[in-house]
């Protein structure tokens, strides 16, 4: 593909300033060099995206937005015992 496109500028330096080795133009175990490392760099930017997306995806586990719960003895004695049990295990992570 980089053949049809041809070499394209992605960084500060000058036009011309690098040379590129064309695919269909190498033999051997520079033809199998060059694979591995186009492979090896689609795996990379993909790892990045994957790295970059985590954070968006773990937001909710901080307990920042959580919301403040005040319980009374009174809410408590009102509750149903199922209910109690999951609000204990819940503050001392126990829920399986």
């Amino acid at each position: 593909m980089k053949e049809v496109i041809g070499q394209t500028q992605t960084d500060r330096r000058s036009l011309g300033s690098t040379t590129a080795k064309w695919w269909s133009k190498t033999e051997g175990k520079e033809k199998r060099d060059m694979n591995i490392d186009e492979i090896r760099n689609k795996e990379d930017s993909t790892r990045v995206q994957k790295a970059v997306q985590q954070p968006q995806q773990g937001q909710w586990t901080k307990w920042d937005t959580a919301i403040q719960r005040s319980l009374t003895w009174n809410d408590i004695w009102n509750m149903a015992p199922l209910r109690i049990s999951f609000l204990i295990k819940s503050v001392y992570d126990l829920l399986p």
